[in-house]
């Protein structure tokens, strides 16, 4: 049994790839299935997963002080951009419900149904089922200068695409943000569809 999570199928964290070079997905797999490496984490892959991991449970015990300190600024910054969005839309904290962490969605074929096409995990997601919008936050814990903005972010389209396609078709609205715990959240941070 497999234990990729993906079943092989692009996610949504290959989609910048996968527009830039559509026929990789199918190169990889004509290519020989090479057996996993026994490969250690580097320490930077460790911290940037123990930092998600608090995002995802609020568990701070594993974090050292710097990560801790990159921790907070994240919630920090995902309040606001969760505020913001409240706010925009003139919504009440009763009318705002948060889904499932680290969600998993896929994207079903709509002429070989039900065959899964892709999927999208989704960090933090939350509705307002009332007033059909939603917002999905995608969280980076660390530095990525190459992070394009929400509105040019394939995989925050493709997010939203699954959630809305396969979850919530109901929803009018959905607005999409980075959550960059090591830059400051501004203007071009979030997008909505």
């Amino acid at each position: 049994m497999s234990e990729d999570p993906r079943l092989g199928l692009p996610s949504a964290s290959a989609m910048e790839i996968i527009q830039a070079c559509p026929g990789m997905v199918n190169l990889r797999n004509k290519l020989p299935k090479e057996p996993p490496k026994e490969t250690e984490e580097d320490e930077w892959a460790a911290r940037g997963t123990r930092i998600h991991s608090a995002f995802e449970t609020g568990n701070t015990l594993e974090l050292n002080q710097e990560e801790n300190e990159t921790y907070q600024v994240g919630v920090r910054y995902q309040n606001q951009i969760l505020e913001k969005w409240m706010t925009d839309k003139v919504l009440s904290p009763a009318e705002v419900e948060e889904g499932a962490r680290e969600h998993r969605v896929w994207l079903h074929s709509q002429i070989n149904w039900p065959q899964p096409i892709g999927s999208a995990q989704l960090d933090r997601h939350w509705l307002a089922k009332e007033r059909g919008l939603l917002m999905i936050s995608d969280l980076k814990g660390g530095w990525n200068p190459n992070l394009p903005t929400p509105a040019q972010s394939w995989q925050l389209s493709f997010q939203a695409i699954c959630l809305w396609r396969e979850e919530y078709p109901w929803a009018k609205e959905i607005r999409v943000a980075y959550v960059k715990a090591k830059d400051k959240h501004e203007y071009g941070d979030h997008c909505d569809y």
